[in-house]
């Protein structure tokens, strides 16, 4: 038996997130689901390979079937690794070509690195400190790229999503999410025109890609006991967005070479929005971009006069629910920590006046069903 394990796969049918999938690198095929009623087999002459990860550790195996995309991230390095050294016969001419990519990029690595240090960090230099941090140099690539480039990736990444869902447009549910959302962002300053999305799916799950579409799922407005506990997850997302967190994480997984392309100039490195926009959903959110969008959330909920204790408690009671019926804790963990730093900053904030939504929240939940 070859190489098995799980990976982030996506494809048709599959969450837009993706989902953590088991597989096998077998003889003559990649086999999803090994023996299963879902198990899948993909040829060996069909798949091609990519290096991933800032730091190209991580390998993606992509190829189309019916026209549509297909992809599996192997994002654990010792599987990659293993990929890697002991490839099957039909892989071994891809693996050879990644190999080379890879060797490639190690030689040019120490010159683009060093590139960064003449150009980058040299008046940090003449300061006396010498950052060589990935983050910075991520960063200052996203403060490069165009709000309008970044709302193309949002398009594209929304219409992958509407591709394969339900999307509800009228009713009680879509007016209440419409409504909180606006209530929330006309105190926001940002480029971006938000837009709210009500996909009918059993997951508790909500997420927000860049350039401001925001999608919630009916599993989670079922799980919302209040209106403000919906807010208070929307105002986290609006967060995301607005500090560019999922445009960073992509950029970060698109590696260096695009990273300083971009830094001096050459948005062309963008190319591809499709292809990147099907990226998004392997990325996860940093513990201090977490933070950064909880406290942000909750100074939106108070220009926006809504009640912080439903943010609270909403995020309390998503870490109780089983892992798997709740998506978003796979990309927002919810820790006992970040409880915690979220009452004790509600608690030193003060007076803090609200108004209550003019919405009938039994009358919401009742027009998006049970389980």
């Amino acid at each position: 038996m070859g190489v098995a394990g799980a990976g982030l796969c996506f494809g048709a049918g599959l969450a837009s997130q993706g989902e953590r999938v088991p597989f096998e690198v077998g003889s003559e095929r990649l086999v999803l689901w090994p023996k299963s009623s879902r198990e899948h087999g993909v040829p060996y002459q069909a798949i091609h390979l990519d290096p991933g990860g800032f730091d190209r550790r991580h390998i993606q195996l992509r190829w189309a079937e019916d026209g549509v995309a297909w992809a599996l991230v192997l994002d654990d390095e010792r599987l990659a690794k293993a990929v890697r050294t002991h490839p099957p016969d039909g892989l071994r001419g891809e693996v050879e070509r990644l190999g080379a990519r890879f060797a490639r990029g190690r030689v040019m690595s120490g010159l683009g690195w060093s590139l960064v240090a003449a150009v980058v960090l040299v008046p940090v230099v003449a300061l006396g400190v010498l950052w060589w941090q990935a983050d910075r140099i991520v960063d200052a690539a996203v403060g490069r790229i165009p709000v309008s480039w970044e709302e193309r990736l949002g398009e594209s990444a929304f219409s992958q999503v509407a591709a394969g869902a339900t999307v509800l447009t009228t009713g009680p549910a879509v007016e209440a999410v419409e409504g909180i959302g606006a209530r929330l962002t006309a105190s926001v300053e940002s480029p971006y025109t938000f837009r709210w999305h009500v996909v009918d799916d059993a997951q508790v799950n909500a997420f927000a890609v860049p350039g401001g579409h925001v999608v919630v799922f009916t599993g989670l407005i079922r799980a919302a006991e209040s209106g403000d506990e919906l807010a208070g997850v929307l105002a986290h997302e609006i967060q995301h967005v607005v500090l560019r967190h999922s445009l960073r994480g992509l950029v970060r997984t698109m590696g260096w070479r695009a990273a300083l392309s971009i830094l001096f100039g050459n948005t062309g490195s963008l190319a591809g929005v499709g292809e990147l926009a099907s990226r998004l959903g392997s990325l996860k959110f940093s513990r201090d971009q977490e933070t950064a969008a909880d406290l942000g959330g909750l100074a939106l909920l108070r220009r926006a006069r809504i009640d912080p204790r439903g943010m609270i408690a909403f995020f309390d009671t998503l870490a109780k629910e089983e892992h798997g019926r709740v998506a978003f804790l796979s990309t927002h963990p919810v820790s006992t920590e970040r409880a915690a730093r979220l009452r004790a900053e509600v608690e030193n904030s003060g007076a803090w006046p609200t108004e209550p939504f003019p919405y009938a929240w039994t009358d919401v939940k009742a027009s998006v069903g049970t389980e």
